[in-house]
């Protein structure tokens, strides 16, 4: 498969059949496997869509139940795509009303309410205002964690999220950036949506000092969880530690201080589903193991 742009992230999908990628010409495009041909250099190209107008998206997640794809973009905004439209149905990004509610996590669990924290009528909450390196669907379905160079790891609920709002009038379309004529058609991921549609938001978790850069979930083993049900999550960062953060109390189960710049993580289990593994790479040109 030949890029016209650098490929930032590749994703199959859950059922081997698509393959989704996100490149730095602000697009991201999805590939049908299934008529993969010997002879041709590239899959059948079934979406080409724009979304992320101020930079690229960077990071892609697949929804539990295949339907839905995110993209979480270096401009710091996480769109929802429906695959059965091509549609971008839900925005998290932008400017939060105060009165929503929003609550900070640290690493002890902790928690504090933001929502109260002024009586300034001007004040807003902020979702993430750096770019967004890595974004996680929980097995639940309704939950998002998106990891970001802002140093925060935040967690969204779709059930709150509100679809994008019609299109800004024509003479606000003007060539400041390129519009799809699908975009313009539809009314769907204008620009006038972004900072109006970030309800949705639930909390942030405070675990890095530095830019997040990776995260991925895990399930079960170890007596850290049982079942299929996701129960953990591991978060790495350019401040050097690993965290293994539980899902409901989003408390920081163990950390492991690195010492350098770590890029991306992973984790795997034995087979009898007990031992959990925990592998990362970063600056240092190393891969280090753990085990929990």
């Amino acid at each position: 498969m030949k890029m016209e742009q650098q490929t930032a992230r590749i994703k199959y999908h859950q059922s081997g059949k698509f393959l989704a990628s996100a490149h730095y010409d602000n697009t991201w495009k999805l590939w049908d496997l299934t008529k993969l041909v010997p002879s041709s250099s590239s899959p059948p190209l079934l979406y080409e869509q724009e979304g992320h107008y101020t930079n690229s998206p960077f990071t892609l997640a697949w929804h539990p139940d295949g339907a839905l794809l995110g993209t979480g973009g270096l401009d710091g905004i996480i769109k929802i795509w429906d695959l059965r439209s091509g549609m971008n149905v839900l925005n998290f990004g932008g400017v939060l009303p105060v009165s929503h509610p929003s609550t900070f996590v640290d690493a002890t669990g902790a928690t504090t309410d933001n929502t109260k924290s002024t009586s300034t009528a001007t004040t807003t909450a902020y979702a993430h205002a750096k770019a967004i390196h890595s974004i996680q669907f929980r097995t639940n379905g309704y939950e998002l964690l998106s990891g970001s160079a802002d140093s925060l790891i935040k967690v969204w609920d779709l059930r709150s999220a509100k679809p994008p709002p019609p299109p800004p009038p024509p003479s606000t379309h003007q060539q400041t950036n390129s519009y799809s004529n699908w975009e313009m058609a539809t009314g769907w991921g204008t620009r006038g949506s972004v900072g109006s549609t970030s309800a949705g938001f639930k909390t942030d978790v405070g675990l890095h000092t530095g830019a997040v850069t990776d995260l991925v979930l895990g399930y079960g083993g170890n007596g850290i969880g049982k079942g299929n049900d996701d129960s953990f999550f591991v978060s790495c960062g350019y401040d050097g530690v690993l965290n293994v953060v539980d899902c409901d109390s989003w408390r920081v189960l163990k950390k492991f201080d690195v010492g350098t710049k770590i890029m991306s993580c992973d984790v795997c289990f034995d087979e009898d589903g007990e031992g959990v593994k925990i592998v990362c790479g970063g600056w240092d040109r190393g891969v280090k193991l753990f085990t929990l």
